[in-house]
């Protein structure tokens, strides 16, 4: 595998406009300024849908051309978008749809058009065409395999009860969780990705604090863990490689922006340098990238200047949040059966007690405040 070396990686990032560097620093320290902010007014909305309705109008008509794949303004085929237009047109058309993918990509209409391209086709890839169209999907019932259900019970992906202090929703991954089923590497990713897919969608449609999420973005504050006896061969390098390009298309399909990483990872500095080439290539991400491996102490201090601080921080990594994410997720599975008459159904007949064991945290505390 070719690699660029630590000085290669940094010397891109320095090559950035100072602006754009000054940016992301802001970004990593919830340090907002005024340029930073975008006033969404009534009149402003109106005005970028209508431009990204011209175009997705505009690369649709490109790509009517089937002899080619794609279509020349965007990287991703249309098909996908198309037929979810067809099957769900109220829902794929509405202003609060299309509005979450204006605000991931900062109100660039292009941009937007194009994630929400990749979206529709990531979203048949991820739950089939059966399930892709419906409009409050994915649901953690769409995901029934073992690996994933028991993951999602120990919290292997979890979205944390609060806010970083730039208002940002924190994405947690523990990585030792997604071995504890004992599943392969490939298996490992596949499951995580599914599962930061539909945590994502859980936060963006909150009832409560939706629009501000989007508004906001997401952090991911990420930590790998202990991993089981047997697993350990496999370099923090060889595994970005193999997510590189699912991780890519996934992270260009959200309809959330991912703003910065925080990656809490004691004494594996070379292997995440390593790593970072390959998970973030995009240098905007690469920018917005910060690692923590010092002790446990010395990393709640620094996330703590980046604007996380140790209430917000789970027990895995020294912090002091307990959070009942058993009880969390039998609420999400309730709303779940609520919200779909088609769940569970003769296909899909996951029982709730198969995500929900013996696992649970010490104290509850409410989600979101």
């Amino acid at each position: 595998i070719k690699t660029k070396s630590l000085f290669q990686v940094n010397l891109e990032i320095a090559s950035l406009p100072i602006e754009e560097r000054k940016k992301a620093w802001r970004d990593l320290h919830c340090q907002a300024a005024p340029e930073d902010e975008i006033e969404e007014t009534p009149e402003f909305r109106a005005e970028k849908l209508h431009e990204l309705e011209e175009t997705i109008d505009t690369i649709i008509a490109s790509s009517q051309d089937r002899t080619r794949p794609t279509s020349s303004s965007t990287n991703c085929t249309t098909e996908a978008y198309e037929l979810a237009q067809f099957v769900n047109p109220e829902y794929v058309n509405s202003d609060e749809f299309r509005l979450m993918f204006l605000r991931a990509d900062r109100y660039d209409v292009t941009k937007a058009a194009n994630r929400l391209f990749t979206y529709w086709n990531r979203k048949v890839d991820l739950v089939g065409t059966d399930k892709a169209f419906r409009p409050l999907s994915p649901f953690l019932f769409d995901f029934v395999d073992p690996a994933f259900q028991h993951a999602m019970n120990l919290g292997g992906i979890r979205l944390l009860p609060y806010f970083d202090q730039a208002g940002r929703i924190i994405l947690f991954s523990y990585r030792q969780y997604w071995y504890e089923e004992g599943g392969d590497e490939g298996e490992v990713n596949d499951v995580m990705l599914k599962a930061i897919w539909t945590m994502v969608h859980l936060a963006v449609t909150d009832p409560d604090h939706g629009e501000y999420i989007q508004r906001n973005g997401m952090v991911i504050l990420a930590a790998r863990g202990d991993i089981p006896p047997g697993k350990k061969e496999d370099t923090v390098l060889h595994k970005a490689n193999k997510m590189k390009m699912k991780w890519h298309d996934l992270i260009k399909a959200l309809p959330l922006q991912l703003v910065c990483t925080h990656h809490v990872a004691p004494g594996q500095v070379d292997q995440i340098q390593a790593a970072i080439q390959f998970m973030f290539s995009n240098v905007f991400l690469r920018a917005r990238y910060r690692q923590y491996t010092g002790s446990p102490e010395e990393n709640i201090k620094a996330l703590k200047k980046c604007g996380i601080p140790p209430d917000a921080v789970p027990t895995e990594l020294g912090g002091e949040l307990h959070f009942n994410y058993t009880e969390w997720l039998c609420d999400q599975l309730a709303f779940e059966e609520d919200t779909s008459g088609e769940m569970p159904s003769e296909e899909n007949d996951t029982d709730d007690s198969m995500f929900v064991d013996e696992f649970d945290y010490d104290e509850e505390i409410e989600i979101y405040t």
